[in-house]
């Protein structure tokens, strides 16, 4: 799943970024910032693959099909947008995205902590 993961996190890294660039205006500073916005979740994803190797399993599987069902949803949701019918605000997705994933990211690491419930002999 180590390879996967990776596989995903770069063709999802590139692939973003070049939608993003794609879609708007490659000259100016704001799209450098938007770039940069939606490569961080898989930059992220990167760093934890690098770190995750003394963490318990279940934490690194938990970041691993993350980052695994995050960047096809991410390249299918840039590609529609970039690809598709005009839209008024195209950048919303090129917003939200990155910032749902970041909501993931952390929702994950907080329930992979989480260990089995004291006192939970049945």
């Amino acid at each position: 799943m180590r390879t996967a993961s990776w596989i995903a996190i770069v063709l999802g890294g590139v692939g973003s970024a070049g939608l993003t660039l794609y879609e708007g205006d490659s000259g100016s500073i704001l799209m450098t910032l938007f770039v940069g916005w939606v490569v961080l979740p898989f930059t992220a994803f990167a760093c934890i693959n690098l770190m995750s190797g003394s963490w318990a399993v279940r934490m690194q599987s938990k970041a691993r099909v993350l980052a695994i069902v995050l960047a096809p949803v991410s390249l299918a949701i840039y590609g529609r947008v970039a690809f598709g019918p005009p839209r008024a605000q195209p950048a919303f997705a090129f917003l939200m995205i990155p910032l749902v994933s970041w909501l993931l990211i952390a929702i994950a690491a907080i329930l992979s902590r989480k260990g089995p419930a004291a006192g939970g002999n049945s």
